[in-house]
């Protein structure tokens, strides 16, 4: 176990292959976490380095691991990940490479973008659900996507976009099972394809060359729901 103050700060990379714990404050300036299972409640900073890497293995355990400010999480590599009863809530950055969806399980939020946060996605991959009651990605910060340009897929998980922003950029797409807007959110740029409903409420703006569908499901507009900008929200 890995307790409160627990400091990964030197020049050499610290590795976990096998099962460990977070708890309290950690430091990881250098710390990938390269399979097996990491579980805990902790929150944790970096002050140098490349903060914690994520390229295989399994967080779970029903706890919070929280990325400050300052935290970074770099998701990488091939190796299979997934996300089980546990959440990653982000208030830095979080740098998705993975060339690998993300699998997830637990039926509740397993990715919490916060304020501040960004979420940049750089390649085609996502996050695929168990097949049983959706999961949750909440943005409330920003969901960027640069470099490739497909189409990253949340399949089986519903995306809450809380006074968020979606960037998509260079052409790139957004699929999604189920689209859920509230508070002031907008789309930047890019393409949400919708193909589950959902439910809608406050403001959404949408930038010129961004668009919406929907393309099954019901989607429920509240009372007072604004759609605004130069952009295309289009129900099929």
């Amino acid at each position: 176990a890995f307790n409160g103050g627990t400091q990964f700060i030197g020049a050499g990379l610290n590795v976990l292959n096998g099962t460990g714990s977070f708890s309290g404050s950690v430091t990881a300036n250098n710390f990938e976490f390269a399979g097996g299972t990491l579980s805990g409640t902790a929150t944790a900073t970096k002050t140098a380095g490349t903060g914690m890497t994520w390229s295989a293995g399994t967080i779970s355990g029903g706890g919070t691991l929280t990325f400050d400010a300052n935290g970074v999480l770099n998701i990488t590599g091939a190796g299979a990940k997934t996300i089980s009863n546990a959440t990653i809530a982000n208030q830095g950055a979080v740098n998705f490479t993975s060339s690998v969806n993300v699998s997830t399980n637990s039926d509740g939020t397993v990715v919490n973008n916060q304020v501040g946060g960004l979420f940049h996605i750089q390649s085609d991959a996502g996050f695929a659900g168990d097949n049983t009651n959706l999961e949750t990605i909440t943005n409330a910060g920003t969901l960027r996507k640069t470099v490739a340009t497909g189409t990253s897929t949340i399949s089986n998980i519903r995306l809450n976009n809380t006074g968020g922003t979606i960037d998509f950029q260079g052409g790139s797409q957004l699929a999604v099972t189920e689209f859920n807007h509230t508070g002031v959110s907008s789309v930047t740029a890019g393409t949400v394809n919708n193909t589950g409903g959902g439910s809608s409420s406050g403001s959404l703006a949408l930038s010129s060359g961004t668009q919406v569908n929907i393309t099954g499901g019901t989607q429920s507009f509240a009372t007072g729901t604004g759609i605004t900008g130069a952009g295309r929200y289009r129900v099929n």
